[in-house]
């Protein structure tokens, strides 16, 4: 436990000893926390949003900006969500956004076809009436 501490305030992130010491950062962050350990940020400041939305723009992965900024790509994510920029899918083109009306609660009946049960009995067990599709 003293080396994590002793590694946190050299200045390694919570997510280089979690690697480093074989656990997630959120069980790094909870031990610094019982010892008494002052935590150095959390999050983004407004300037570093700022930074991020202007990296974003210009080509930057929100994985690179979060290994530059020191945080995870997801934090980069909802920061940027939140000032409403408009994300990129893996290959660098803009999202278009899906209605979820039309993915949603689609049933045979929907599509034309009929879903039918029928009673029969089965080959493999000696019990009358096991339901198969027709």
């Amino acid at each position: 436990m003293q080396r994590l501490i002793e590694g946190y305030q050299a200045g390694a992130t919570v997510y280089e000893l979690g690697a480093q010491f074989g656990i997630a950062r959120q069980t790094v962050g909870k031990i610094l926390k019982r010892q008494g350990v002052k935590m150095r940020r959390q999050g983004l400041a407004p300037e570093e949003v700022d930074e991020a939305v202007r990296l974003y723009e210009a080509g930057w992965s929100l994985a690179r900006i979060g290994e530059r900024m020191g945080v995870n790509p997801t934090t980069v994510l909802n920061r940027l969500r939140e000032r409403g920029v408009r994300m990129r899918d893996t290959h660098g083109r803009a999202k278009t956004p899906v209605k979820r009306s039309t993915v949603r609660n689609k049933t045979p009946e929907a599509h034309g076809g009929v879903l039918r049960t029928q009673k029969a009995p089965s080959p493999h067990t000696e019990s009358p009436g096991v339901e198969q599709l027709s």
